[in-house]
């Protein structure tokens, strides 16, 4: 009889090439490891001119390597590239459960998503498999891609931003999440059109920008601020970007209790109620006038600036994230295996 570590391995099958989502794996492995869940990391190299099915031999190869470490529960692909590989790669007998997490809904391309969808559909068909997305807009994608409902894992926020108490100062702060020129020319707008002649309004800015960007931002007295200083003490959180994947700034200033100012996009619209936890904003005039609206009204401010840290309390707590994981992989609760004893650490298989 197998032993009940080993019967709990996981291989996770990842692009290394992808950094963002090697720290989403760093983040699992990291939860998993706590529950005595034994692991091992196989990376994709770059194709360097091999076939298609020369590799998904050398995967396939890999993951039987892996399987003669332990006894595999899951296996999960993570990104469109090992979702694919993953797929074929899998032998026919494979009991283990399959996690796919093609991240973005994209494929590879809007092109080539009927048909990559149509492929994986047929491929996991055999398998136990689940699908998981980081988003809700990114679930309903893949929902409707591959016919199933999809799993949403969002990060978890860590427990400073619930903790921290708000501080606002006498002098209002807006604070602004940029990335990208568009977001940096919307930003230093607002700057411009709600301090007139006199500052009256302190802007500040959180993000990533290069040297250009930061030279028009210091221009319209936009100043750099640390995400951990900032959120706490801001009376209006502004997301002028917008993106695909979980805004997890915003995740961070809702858990700070500061109101949310948003572009209206799918990732934002699946965190934001409009009107009871932030405002979706369609123009620069939308971003405006709900910003004046907040600064002059304490109470709504404070309202909607608890709403906010409500909703996130309950979508992006540490104990959410871990409990959510572990039902995607069919692991039991916590409390069911804290006391085993500990297994090896997460294994690269190279």
């Amino acid at each position: 009889m197998l032993k009940e570590r080993e019967r709990r391995g996981v291989v996770h099958v990842v692009d290394k090439r992808d950094a963002e989502t090697l720290r989403d794996v760093a983040r699992i492995a990291g939860v998993l490891t706590t529950q005595r869940v034994g692991q091992s990391l196989v990376t994709l190299e770059p194709a360097g001119g091999r076939s298609l099915a020369r590799r998904i031999v050398e995967l396939r190869a890999e993951l039987d390597a892996a399987r003669a470490e332990r006894e595999v529960h899951a296996v999960h692909l993570h990104g469109w590239e090992a979702c694919v590989l993953g797929a074929f790669a899998l032998r026919p007998h494979t009991e283990a459960r399959v996690v796919c997490s093609p991240r973005g809904a994209r494929f590879g391309g809007a092109w080539a998503a009927p048909l990559v969808a149509t492929m994986l559909r047929s491929r996991l068909a055999p398998f136990h498999h689940a699908i998981l997305a980081g988003t809700l807009a990114e679930g309903e994608a893949l929902g409707r891609l591959l016919g199933r409902a999809a799993e949403v894992l969002a990060p978890p926020v860590p427990a400073r931003y619930f903790d921290a108490p708000r501080r606002e100062p006498p002098r209002p702060l807006v604070v602004a999440q940029v990335c990208g020129e568009g977001a940096v020319r919307l930003a230093t707008r607002l700057s411009v059109l709600m301090n007139g002649r006199e500052p009256r309004v302190d802007f500040g800015w959180i993000g990533d920008v290069d040297a250009r960007m930061r030279g028009q931002l210091e221009a319209a007295h936009v100043r750099e601020l640390h995400p951990d200083e900032a959120l706490p003490r801001a009376w209006v959180y502004l997301a002028v970007s917008q993106g695909e994947r979980l805004p997890v700034a915003l995740a961070h200033a809702m858990a700070a209790g500061v109101p949310c100012l948003v572009a209206d996009s799918a990732a934002h619209r699946a965190l934001i109620q409009h009107g009871e936890t932030g405002f979706l904003c369609a123009s620069e005039r939308d971003f405006l006038e709900h910003a004046v609206f907040l600064l002059r009204n304490a109470p709504e401010r404070r309202s909607i600036g608890e709403a906010a840290r409500a909703d996130a309390a309950r979508r992006f707590t540490e104990l959410n994230y871990r409990r959510a994981l572990l039902r995607v992989y069919g692991l039991p609760a916590p409390a069911a295996i804290e006391k085993r004893s500990p297994c090896p650490p997460l294994q690269i298989v190279v």
